[in-house]
């Protein structure tokens, strides 16, 4: 998540924008993201003067249900009860975002859930997790092992010429280009102004393309990548170096000019690859940011 901000020249007031992350990869699963604890201070110009300390960061809707084990009615209570920041809005923005102290929603969990049961439900979860996170470790290990064992038979030079022609091939620069085209025409706004998602289909993607794609034309099947739920391969892009990399393309490239809103989008810095290995589909989930930025 990142937040620019900029001056309105109407009114000499401070208007955020933020950037939500819309791919819904979002960190602090488990137990509160690490950047909730500790000097945490009130972010995103929001929180001043509420103090430093624990259980003073801000924390987002969304990461709020998802860590909290909180319901819409949940959080409706502590906007009754005035636990509720909000700030940003505006012209180009969307709707105020609404943000609350992670002290504020630990006692909440603990009413909805009793301080045992709250406790119960992130141990669960955590365990539940790390045997996840094992069992794709174990499967990349195996993976791992077993193309090294196939490169021990491969003369000497030769695994890498071909995963270099792989990489850079023409059918690989093309599907670079054509998908940040297919990104950039997906840019677009919600009715209440904000950046809308982008979602972006590609049918025909070979498991050699997609493994080049993502800087693994070395593992043209994918043995090295764990498959997640319904047999779905999943790949984080993260950075703009990544992004670029990923495109083919310098980063001036990464936005897209509206004349008719008199507004720039530039993509955000987070991208989730999905790859259906079943049906050869390549399904792409971004988001865009405004920017004071001409492309």
């Amino acid at each position: 998540m990142a937040n620019n901000m900029f001056n309105n020249n109407n009114n000499n007031s401070a208007v955020f924008v933020e950037v939500v992350d819309l791919t819904g990869e979002g960190g602090g699963i488990g137990t509160p993201h690490p950047s909730y604890a500790g000097a945490g201070a009130a972010s995103d110009g929001a929180g001043a003067g509420a103090g430093a300390g624990a259980g003073t960061a801000l924390i987002s809707t969304d990461a709020a249900k998802r860590d909290f084990f909180l319901t819409t009615n949940d959080l409706a209570q502590l906007q009754d009860k005035g636990k509720c920041v909000q700030f940003g809005g505006g012209i180009g923005c969307g709707a105020p975002t609404k943000k609350y102290y992670q002290r504020d929603l630990e006692k909440a969990a603990e009413r909805a859930h009793g301080k045992e049961g709250y406790k119960r439900k992130r141990e669960q979860r955590e365990k539940r997790l790390a045997n996840q996170k094992r069992k794709r470790d174990d499967e990349s290990a195996r993976a791992n092992a077993a193309l090294a064992e196939q490169n021990l038979n491969v003369p000497a030079g030769a695994g890498a010429s071909n995963a270099n022609a792989a990489h850079a091939g023409p059918d690989v620069k093309a599907l670079r280009a054509g998908l940040l085209k297919q990104v950039k025409k997906g840019m677009g706004f919600r009715d209440s102004g904000a950046p809308a998602p982008i979602k972006v289909e590609l049918p025909g993607i070979s498991t050699a393309s997609f493994a080049a794609l993502i800087g693994r034309p070395q593992d043209p099947t994918l043995k090295t990548l764990a498959r997640g739920h319904g047999g779905v391969y999943k790949h984080d892009v993260r950075g703009n170096a990544a992004l670029c990399a990923m495109f083919g393309c310098v980063e001036t490239k990464l936005g897209k000019h509206f004349a008719g809103e008199g507004v720039s989008q530039r993509l955000c810095d987070s991208v989730v690859l999905k790859y259906k290995h079943k049906d050869e589909t390549l399904v792409v989930h971004a988001g865009g940011e405004i920017t004071l930025e001409m492309f």
